[in-house]
């Protein structure tokens, strides 16, 4: 009898994580990258969905906006307000950060580390182990490797959570207080000898209109 209380309260558990990220599909955004930020060590695909890094630097002219020491890009969406819910395919790279920053993060200079004290709320793979980067990063247990991960920002109730999209579980939720415009992040795994998948912005299928949310 244990064994099966424990079995139920397991399947509700699951059937409850299954609901919460349905529900936050219905808030799914058509995520763009804005490649004006993207660093010149940054290859963006042309329908703005995939950032990849590349030995060769990019012909591209050093805007205000771009990085140029961060290895990084953001998406040209920028939200001051609701709810925001979008998945980025991370299979085959052995270091990437994602998640959100504030629009007027510094973009020159100094390296920043990408944590919620300088205007980050993001999520890692580095050496093997997954972080929620924070002053002192929080390592996460996840079973097996992430292949998506789904990123689901709540402005008004300064909530920005990720989630296991393969397993339907949560990874982890930032509680913060938002007051500024706040833009999707992405830093994909450097260049190497080796070829790098990169980062790529998956489709969300439409809404089944004969499923209330």
């Amino acid at each position: 009898m244990v064994v099966l209380a424990v079995l139920v309260s397991v399947l509700v558990l699951i059937a409850a994580t299954v609901a919460v990220l349905l529900l936050t599909r219905k808030d799914k955004e058509d995520i763009i990258l804005d490649k004006d930020t993207a660093h010149p060590y940054l290859a963006v695909s042309p329908d703005g969905k995939c950032v990849q890094s590349v030995t060769q630097k990019q012909d591209v002219p050093d805007k205000p906006e771009r990085f140029d020491t961060m290895p990084a890009v953001l998406g040209q969406n920028s939200f001051s307000r609701g709810s925001h819910y979008w998945e980025v395919e991370v299979e085959g790279n052995s270091k990437w950060t994602v998640g959100v920053c504030v629009d007027s993060v510094n973009r020159k200079g100094q390296y920043i580390s990408a944590k919620n004290e300088s205007g980050f709320w993001t999520l890692c793979l580095k050496d093997g182990r997954y972080k929620a980067l924070s002053v002192s990063p929080q390592v996460l247990h996840v079973p097996g490797a992430l292949l998506r991960v789904g990123v689901f920002l709540q402005y008004e109730e300064g909530l920005i959570s990720f989630y296991n999209v393969t397993e339907c579980t949560i990874l982890h939720t930032f509680k913060s207080e938002f007051t500024e415009p706040l833009r999707p992040y992405f830093y994909p795994e450097p260049a190497g000898e080796k070829s790098t998948k990169g980062l790529t912005i998956v489709p969300l299928p439409a809404a089944d209109p004969a499923v209330p949310v």
